[in-house]
C-alpha cells in the first residue's frame, strides 16, 4: 500500500487492489448536480468503486460504480477507514508560538549544542546509540557531525536496518526545546526530534527505569512532496498507560529547507511549533513526568515507514537549546 503516487487530493490506493463500498445507495443520479452526486435517499444496494485486482482497466476508473447487497462479501471487495482529518497547517494563517517571556521561560538557555566541527571526538553531552533500536541497528558513523556545525543522521539504504539516534545524558524539566533541523528527502525513513523518561538517573543500576512519558515530533518521509509535507506528533503520559497522536498536513516539505522545530512542555499542555508558530497545542489533566532525557533518532522500517530506502538519507540537525520554564 502507498507504493504508488496519490491521486490530485493527496490518498493512495484509489484504484485497483479491491473495490471499495461507499455509503451512497444505488440508483440515478440527480442530473442538476455536477460536483460529488449523491444516490437516492434509500435502496436495496450500495455502491462501490476503484476496480479491483481482477477487472478490466476501463472498470478501475473513478467515474465506473458498481453496486450490491450491503452483505455481499468477496475477496475483491473491501473499505476504507477513516479518521478524522486536521486541517492543513498554514505559515500565514497559523497564531504565533507565545515568546520566551510571555511564555515564561527563560531569557537565555540552560542546554543548547552547535554541534561544531570535531563534535563527534570532543561531546560529552550525548549517549551515541550502539545498540538494536526499534529494529534498526544504531552506530555512531551515523551520527556524527560534518565538520560543518551539524550533526548528521544516517540511515542507510537497503538491509539490514541501520540509522543513528543521540540521546542527552542530563535530564530535564518544563520548558521549550527548539532545533534547526533539514529532513532528508529520500521515502522510506522516519527521523525524529523527541523527550522520553527512558532512564530514572538516580537509579544507576537500572538503565531502563523511567517512567517512559513521551513527547514527540516524528517525520514520515514519504508523506513529503513538492511543496507540502506531514508531521505526526505524539504524547505519551505516565508509565504509558494511554498515549496520543495525529498526523498534520503541512503546508511545505520539511526536506526543502532548514526550520524550526520546538515544543513547549508545560504542567498543562504541550504545545508543537515550528518556525515560531503553532502547530498544535494538547492540554491534559495528567502530567508529563518533568524528569527526561532529550533524543534525535533516524531510523527505517517496512511497516508505517514504508522502508527501506533506495538510498542514503541523511537528516540535518544545525542547532538545539533548552529555555526551562521559570
Amino acid at each position: 500500500m502507498g507504493q504508488k503516487s496519490p491521486n490530485a487530493w493527496g490518498l493512495y490506493d484509489m484504484i485497483g487492489s479491491v473495490w471499495e463500498w461507499c455509503w451512497d445507495w444505488h440508483g440515478k443520479y440527480d442530473l442538476t448536480r455536477s460536483d460529488d452526486p449523491k444516490g437516492p435517499v434509500s435502496g436495496t444496494a450500495r455502491i462501490f468503486r476503484g476496480g479491483s485486482w481482477n477487472d478490466f482497466p476501463r472498470n478501475s476508473r473513478a467515474a465506473f460504480r458498481g453496486g450490491d447487497d450491503p452483505d455481499y462479501a468477496s475477496d475483491a471487495i473491501g473499505f476504507r477507514p477513516l479518521r478524522r482529518a486536521f486541517p492543513r497547517f498554514s505559515h500565514e494563517n497559523a497564531p504565533d508560538a507565545l515568546s520566551l517571556a510571555e511564555g515564561g521561560f527563560a531569557p537565555q538557555p540552560a542546554f543548547s549544542d552547535d554541534f561544531d566541527p570535531g563534535w563527534s571526538a570532543t561531546q560529552s553531552a550525548w549517549e551515541v546509540a550502539t545498540w538494536v533500536q526499534n529494529g534498526g541497528h544504531m552506530s555512531p558513523t551515523r551520527a556524527r557531525d560534518n565538520g560543518k556545525g551539524q550533526l548528521v543522521q544516517t540511515v542507510k539504504a537497503g538491509e539490514p536496518y541501520r540509522g543513528g539516534s543521540v540521546n542527552t545524558y542530563h535530564e530535564f524539566g518544563y520548558g521549550r526545546w527548539i532545533a534547526r533541523l533539514k529532513l532528508p528527502s529520500v521515502p522510506g525513513t522516519v527521523h525524529s526530534m523527541f523527550t522520553k523518561d527512558w532512564d530514572d538517573r538516580s537509579t544507576p543500576d537500572d538503565p531502563h527505569d523511567g517512567k517512559q512519558a513521551e513527547v514527540d515530533f516524528e517525520f514520515l518521509t514519504y508523506t513529503f512532496g513538492p511543496g507540502y509535507g506531514e508531521v505526526h506528533i505524539a504524547i505519551h503520559f505516565l508509565n504509558k498507560h494511554h498515549s496520543r497522536y495525529i498526523d498534520i498536513p503541512l503546508d511545505f516539505n520539511p526536506a526543502e529547507d532548514f526550520h524550526e522545530w520546538g515544543f513547549d512542555i508545560l504542567p498543562d499542555r504541550v504545545v508543537w511549533h515550528v518556525d515560531g508558530k503553532v502547530i498544535y497545542t494538547w492540554e491534559y489533566t495528567d502530567f508529563i513526568d518533568p524528569n527526561y532525557e532529550f533524543f534525535f533518532n533516524s531510523l527505517t522500517r517496512d511497516k508505517w515507514v514504508n522502508g527501506p530506502p533506495a538510498e542514503d538519507a541523511h537528516y540535518l540537525i544545525d542547532w538545539v537549546k533548552f529555555f526551562p520554564l521559570e
